[in-house]
């Protein structure tokens, strides 16, 4: 029982510190791209800039909703008032008796990740940029994420997002040509993945019907003495996969950062 309740904190913990960092750096870095093209910019290059990204992001929201059965009430994929803080909604109903529509409300706050991660994925496949988002994935499943100490828990979160974060402005990448065609695309998927803190809210309930199935999950396989560690492995490398696509799109995202604060200090050395 002991082994059961820690296996299952464990898992819950990585998917929950993976979700958190992935959000909480992707949409504070997208809130300041999206400041600064407001600021120095006006307007309508900020419509035109977060118009694709915010749309695809709502989309996925509304992609979700119909995947776990809720009712969609309305929507808007961009709103044209970036001043009030929200550019575009889903709003969507759920039957409270649903277990399996409770649980949805997780995944809907985190559709924008599910989507975005795989989109840059194959945008990279087909460019021929590599994210090598392999490594991590074989250690995790091969049994290398058993061992719950802190510092292997702090690795397999640190390493994946340092890893993407470092990975993709390369020497490789630079030689060719794909590389200057997949950053443009890239950057809009980067921006479209971040779910807002509101987005993390409405989740909550998903999260804690989630955490009962991960405790029913582990107690099943406890009853019938199956391995308790291949969840933890699968969540593990999940994990892996998506922190280091989001250190590659936190770079990316700091890379239109620089690139507007160099824009705008050109623009006022010109005046």
């Amino acid at each position: 029982m002991i082994r059961l309740i820690v296996l299952s904190l464990c898992e819950i913990l990585i998917l929950g510190i993976t979700v958190l960092i992935a959000a909480m750096v992707l949409d504070l870095i997208n809130r300041s791209v999206g400041g600064c093209i407001l600021r120095r910019f006006g307007n309508v290059a900020y419509l035109a800039a977060t118009a694709l990204s915010t749309g695809l992001h709502e989309l996925s929201h509304a992609i979700m909703c119909i995947i776990f059965l809720h009712r969609i009430e309305s929507m808007a994929l961009f709103s044209l008032d970036p001043t009030t803080g929200r550019s575009g909604y889903v709003r969507h109903t759920w039957r409270t008796g649903s277990s399996y529509q409770k649980v949805g409300n997780f995944f809907i706050g985190i559709a924008p990740m599910i989507t975005g991660v795989p989109l840059l994925l194959l945008l990279g496949a087909k460019c021929g940029v590599r994210l090598d988002v392999t490594r991590g994935v074989q250690v995790a499943l091969s049994g290398g994420s058993t061992h719950w100490t802190g510092p292997a828990v702090v690795r397999h979160v640190i390493g994946p997002l340092l890893g993407g974060f470092t990975g993709l402005f390369t020497r490789d990448n630079f030689a060719n040509p794909y590389f200057y065609l997949y950053l443009p695309a890239a950057l809009v998927i980067s921006r479209a993945m971040a779910p807002s803190l509101q987005d993390l809210r409405g989740s909550g309930m998903g999260a804690a019907a989630l955490t009962v199935f991960v405790v029913l999950a582990n107690a099943v396989a406890l009853f019938f003495w199956r391995d308790l560690s291949g969840l933890a492995a699968v969540i593990t490398a999940c994990s892996s996969a998506l922190l280091r696509v989001v250190g590659s799109a936190t770079a990316l995202s700091l890379f239109a950062l620089c690139l507007l604060w160099v824009i705008g200090l050109i623009a006022r050395r010109r005046r």
